[in-house]
């Protein structure tokens, strides 16, 4: 599997068939997906062509496609077991789910936004990640990150237990996010934060602008 985004299998493909009946899709991974549409309907909705990495079992895909009535999606998840369940379970006419990562996107790129929830901790290779968002959008597209963010003692406590059920993580201050984005010719667009609820830890939305 290419470097710019590995998972690894087992666990993730452990994970897939309970994935939308997990606590955490309550308390945050729904919430993001909700501010995520809050946004592009705000920002961009004129948008039709969707690419949403780390796609996972492809929740988010399907709902870009119904909310949008012209969208073409595309959802790219290096696991197997997701890509085998959003195929099965969320599929939709205009949603085209990938196996792979990152560099297994279509070539021909153009991409209005490329959204990447919660799984942008997971790539090893980030910078390398930045410059090929760049490529995949078109002029004046946008790239919108969603993910836990280590900005305090808290934060880096409960994050410590959520790497101990997945794969090795970075949890990266909002900053930092913005500071990758721009080594890949990303200019910085907005931060806005979700919600604090008990428990969870900082949770914030990062846009880079091609």
């Amino acid at each position: 599997m290419p470097e710019t985004m590995r998972a690894g299998r087992t666990i993730w493909d452990y994970w897939a068939p309970r994935y939308d009946r997990l606590y955490v899709q309550r308390v945050s991974l729904g919430p993001s997906r909700a501010l995520v549409h809050a946004h592009i309907d705000e920002v961009s909705p004129a948008a039709r062509r969707f690419l949403d990495l780390g796609c996972g079992i492809g929740q988010f895909a399907r709902e870009l496609a119904e909310r949008h009535a012209e969208a073409e999606v595309v959802g790219l998840d290096p696991t197997h077991g997701m890509i085998e369940r959003a195929r099965r379970d969320f599929a939709h006419p205009r949603v085209r789910y990938l196996e792979g990562s990152i560099e297994a996107a279509p070539a021909d790129g153009g991409f209005d936004v490329v959204t990447c929830m919660h799984a942008f901790p997971y790539i090893p290779d980030p910078a390398a990640a930045a410059a090929r968002f760049k490529s995949l959008l078109r002029p004046g597209g946008r790239v919108i990150i969603i993910q836990a963010n280590a900005h305090s003692g808290f934060d880096r406590f409960i994050l410590w237990f959520v790497e101990r059920t997945t794969t090795p993580a970075r949890y990266r201050s909002t900053a930092e996010l913005a500071a990758i984005l721009a080594t890949g010719g990303l200019r910085p667009g907005v931060v806005r934060p979700l919600p604090r609820r008990m428990f969870v830890p900082s949770i914030h939305l990062v846009e880079g602008l091609a």
